[in-house]
Parts: structure tokens; C-alpha cells; sequence
């Protein structure tokens, strides 16, 4: 559908309104983890992003000289299409580090800090998948853009279902991890016993730490589940989806590590996403 430049500049103002604000809130936690670097980074493109399109719909003139290049009227429906199209192939490769940051995170809580990653570590790898998906971009990726001569003060506007069908997927797992380490084992014994009896507190604790957060956000993505257009493509992206993304996947890591419940007590817990993973 066609959006117009007012609306596109409002919402984008609120997506790096709402990206900040929710930096500002885990300020203590961004340097910690892949995510937090990543959201710090997409926070400043959005800015970027939003400050560019403004100035060349606010400028009067045929032209506009922009960090050094020259930018035509037609280029703010460009810009919106492309940050689209590139939200679109990030989603899978974020998810996909994030899931190994933090099994290996897991991994290194159950036995031994061998390696303590750094901010600088997490700034590296978030270039690397910057410039990764930006090669991919621009050698793979069939972009062709949709802009309309007649009209440069609307553009063509793609929604996107990813961030529904991240979250149905991941919920799924949620639910299968939860059910995994509650499966009683036989022969049974009271060690056993005990030991499913501890599983399944760890695991209510877990769930109940999520969703004691997470829940209106999961009844928004719910409304969204159920309207037939879904979200605008240019904000599927954003720091609150990610911050989400961190909870939800720290939640299936410890609902699967929760035989090991015991060695995770007297470790640091893991940051960010809202919720407070103190046990």
C-alpha cells in the first residue's frame, strides 16, 4: 500500500524514540551480550535513517547533498524500501548468533568460563553480520525498487509476517523445552524423583519470569497475528522486538539446562530483555 511522508516520518520518529527510551532501560546490560551490541547499532542506522529521509522531504529544493552524496526527491521511498528489505534478510542471521551466543553462554555457566567475551568481541560480530548482509544484499538479493514518478510525497509501503512466524516458532520450542525435562524417566527412584520435582519448580520459576514481562507484548503480536495486512517492513526490526528475542531465547536455553538447575546458582545471570533471571 501507499503510506504518506507524514505518517512514514511519524512512525519512524516513534520506532527511534521507542529504540532509545528502550536502550536508555538496559543500559546496564548492552555491552554484555550479542543482542544488546546489535541493538545499540541498529538504533544508530534507524536514527540515520529517519534524519535522512527528513531532511530531503523537508528541503525544498530539486536536490539535496546528503553525507557527501546527492539525494533526489525520489530517494526517501528508496531508502524506506531498502532498510525494509534489509530488516527482512536480518532477521534469520541475528536470530541464528543469538541462539549460539547464548547456548554457549549456557554451556560456559554449566562448567567452566573459558572464554569471557567482551564488548569489543560482541562489536566485532555485529559488524561481521552487518557487512555479511550487506554482501549478501548486493549480490544475491533480487531488490527491485517501487517508486512512483507522480507522487514523491507517498511510497510504496511492503509488510511482512517474519517477526509472527519468528515468534510462533520460537514459542513452539519454548513449549517443547519446557515439556522436555519434565518427561519422567524410568526406572524411578528417589533421586529421580527429586530431581523432576526441582526441574519442574526451575521451570515454572522460568516461565512465569517471561511471561510476568512479556505478556502484552505477546497479546500485541497476537492482534497483529490476527489482522490480514501485518507489520510495515521498514519497522520489523526494532530494539523492543530484540530485547523480546533475548528473553524468549534465554527462557528455552534454561528450561532445557534445568537438570543442571543447581550449577547455575551462585553464576551471574543472564542480562537484558527486561526480565530479571534470578533464581
Amino acid at each position: 500500500m501507499y503510506v504518506s511522508s507524514t505518517h512514514i516520518l511519524l512512525t519512524l520518529g516513534g520506532k527511534c524514540l521507542l529504540n532509545w527510551v528502550t536502550l536508555f532501560l538496559q543500559k546496564g546490560q548492552i555491552c554484555r551480550s550479542f543482542l544488546g551490541v546489535f541493538s545499540l547499532s541498529l538504533a544508530v542506522v534507524d536514527t540515520l535513517l529517519t534524519f535522512s529521509i527528513a531532511k530531503i522531504y523537508t528541503h525544498g529544493d530539486e536536490f539535496v547533498v546528503l553525507f557527501g552524496y546527492l539525494m533526489t526527491k525520489y530517494d526517501p521511498c528508496l531508502l524506506l524500501q531498502l532498510m525494509g528489505h534489509i530488516s527482512r534478510v536480518l532477521q534469520w542471521p541475528v536470530f541464528l548468533v543469538a541462539s549460539v551466543h547464548h547456548l554457549c553462554t549456557v554451556t560456559q555457566r554449566l562448567q567452566a568460563y573459558i572464554f569471557r567475551p567482551t564488548w569489543l568481541f560482541y562489536t566485532s560480530v555485529t559488524i561481521s553480520v552487518w557487512f555479511l548482509t550487506a554482501l549478501y544484499f548486493l549480490l544475491l538479493y533480487d531488490f527491485v525498487p517501487d517508486i512512483s514518478n507522480g507522487d514523491t510525497l507517498r511510497c510504496r509501503v511492503f509488510f511482512s509476517s517474519q517477526i509472527l512466524h519468528l515468534t510462533l516458532l520460537l514459542l513452539l520450542i519454548l513449549a517443547c523445552a519446557t515439556l522436555f525435562p519434565l518427561i519422567k524417566s524410568l526406572p524411578r527412584s528417589q533421586t529421580t524423583d527429586q530431581r523432576q520435582t526441582l526441574c519442574r519448580t526451575f521451570v515454572q520459576q522460568t516461565l512465569q519470569k517471561f511471561l510476568h514481562t512479556w505478556t502484552p507484548f505477546l497479546v500485541f503480536l497476537a492482534v497483529f497475528l490476527c489482522h490480514p495486512v501485518g507489520i510495515p517492513s521498514y519497522l520489523d526490526l526494532n530494539v523492543v522486538w530484540l530485547c523480546f528475542l533475548n528473553s524468549l531465547l534465554v527462557a528455552i536455553v534454561l528450561c532445557v539446562a534445568c537438570p543442571s538447575s543447581p550449577a547455575l546458582q551462585g553464576l551471574p545471570k543472564p542480562g537484558g530483555g527486561f526480565s530479571d533471571w534470578s533464581f
